[in-house]
């Protein structure tokens, strides 16, 4: 149960007048997660300074010519950012909430042999066993976090966002969207629940500035600009500004903190709307990502992919913001997200598809971060202006 007040010391009055045991805390935004009887949580409903009480619902999992599609590989060939660097993502971290990475793969290697994960974390909070409420915590550089349960999920995803140039034995040439750029991993665990993906959230906010602790220089890890996030509920839902993610997600934005979401894979007729909750914020730098097939052509004239989640055709603001190639790009060999033989493969699985369009948005939008204004203003998209609203019914 998430217990939300109107400061923490509201919300952690409530859990010790009430006899719950607290779990962890996301102290900037008031919110203190903890177990308790039904009784217990009925009681916290009325104790002083508790403004909303949230369930900790399930949630779940949702390269080539891509990187034209999106006009990455230009960007990165051609173009220099505001720091003199080429626009690859080089001076940025990418915080991948997902299911874990394989921090060794080949695909992470930098030429100089180093990892491009610089920071590796595991969520422990769903576990109830910290003796405080820092329950995201460090674990060795070099061990594999990711779950065969998971199915290879988290290493998916990161090599989507920022995999090294990497040749293949059929000549061919895999990258991710923003080679340069290096991965801060947060692992969930193949069981997702919310509050394990927000207690990443509220980690990157507690830390995105110095990811590996103030004594490590920003030049070898450096800040999160970013967060990737290809997870939600099945069949979409309704928006909830009161709920901890939003809340969290609003937050980093206000420190210039990227929150990308996966729209979903549940297509639709327009008749409801089937997208991922918190992607519909209207806040500006919270971005929303539908799938599109570039049919292998390296172009932006694709379509829509069937299986991407739809919104309300007569409601706007549940529209995702943009699309991304997510049909056909490639994992890193040896991941077992898609099930099939490991290797360059196109990406079949649909559980697969949600990743790879929001994780190259996320990789896309480092370029924005450090590149000139003449390249921003040309190349970012002007986010859609959505009055206030309540909660949805």
């Amino acid at each position: 149960m998430l217990v939300h007040g109107t400061d923490i010391d509201a919300a952690r009055a409530a859990v010790g007048a009430t006899g719950m045991r607290t779990i962890t805390e996301f102290e900037r935004i008031g919110v203190v997660v903890a177990s308790g009887t039904a009784d217990q949580i009925e009681a916290a409903r009325t104790e002083p300074g508790v403004s909303y009480l949230e369930g900790n619902t399930p949630i779940a999992f949702t390269q080539e010519t891509s990187n034209a599609a999106t006009r990455g590989a230009e960007a990165a060939s051609t173009l220099t950012g505001a720091n003199g660097q080429a626009l690859d993502g080089s001076g940025v971290s990418v915080a991948v909430i997902d299911s874990g990475i394989d921090p060794t793969h080949p695909y992470f290697r930098n030429p100089d042999g180093s990892s491009a994960v610089v920071a590796n974390l595991k969520s422990v909070c769903l576990l109830e066993t910290a003796t405080s409420p820092d329950c995201v915590l460090p674990v060795p550089g070099f061990l594999d976090t990711d779950t065969i349960s998971g199915g290879g999920h988290g290493t998916h995803v990161s090599g989507i966002v920022a995999g090294r140039p990497t040749a293949l034995s059929d000549g061919g040439e895999l990258t991710g969207a923003a080679p340069g750029a290096s991965i801060v991993s947060i692992s969930t665990g193949a069981v997702l629940l919310i509050v394990g993906a927000d207690s990443a959230l509220n980690w990157v906010l507690e830390n995105h500035e110095a990811p590996c602790g103030a004594s490590v220089p920003a030049a070898e890890c450096p800040p999160v600009k970013v967060t990737n996030n290809s997870y939600g509920p099945s069949g979409g839902g309704e928006f909830d500004p009161n709920s901890a993610t939003v809340k969290l997600q609003r937050a980093l934005a206000d420190e210039g903190v990227v929150t990308v979401w996966a729209a979903g894979n549940d297509g639709g007729d327009g008749s409801t709307s089937l997208t991922n909750p918190p992607g519909q914020d209207p806040t500006g730098g919270i971005l929303s990502v539908a799938s599109y097939f570039d049919q292998d052509t390296g172009t932006r004239d694709g379509v829509v992919s069937e299986y991407s989640s739809r919104g309300a055709s007569a409601d706007p603001r549940t529209w995702p913001d943009l699309s991304a190639p997510g049909r056909t790009s490639r994992r890193p060999a040896g991941s077992t997200c898609p099930s099939a033989p490991p290797g360059s493969i196109p990406a079949t699985d649909p559980a697969c598809w949600t990743s790879a369009r929001s994780t190259r948005s996320a990789g896309r939008r480092w370029r924005h971060r450090t590149s000139p204004a003449s390249w921003r203003s040309s190349s970012r998209r002007t986010r859609r202006r959505r009055p206030p609203r309540s909660r949805r019914r």
